[in-house]
């Protein structure tokens, strides 16, 4: 099978095909790892930010939710 055939069966672009090419012939049938592994992202909520947001979550739903009534929704309290 041609590359050009290769390319088009597998919709990969040329650039894409060398990638993947360099990285096979530098590390042989290893998987390509993302080059964030292991970071946190810069806009991580702490879990003290999430339960904050959950319990604004609940106190606005109790006051401002009418369907809070007609609807059987528990409060999440497992966090």
């Amino acid at each position: 099978i041609c590359k050009k055939l290769f390319l088009f069966i597998y919709s990969v672009r040329n650039g894409t095909y060398k990638n993947l090419r360099r990285q096979f012939i530098q590390n042989g049938m290893k998987p390509r790892v993302h080059g964030n592994t292991g970071r946190i992202p810069c806009n991580a909520l702490s879990v003290k930010g999430i339960k904050n947001v959950v319990a604004f979550l609940e106190m606005y739903t109790e006051d401002y939710a009418y369907l809070r009534r007609y609807l059987d929704i528990k409060p999440m309290t497992d966090l």
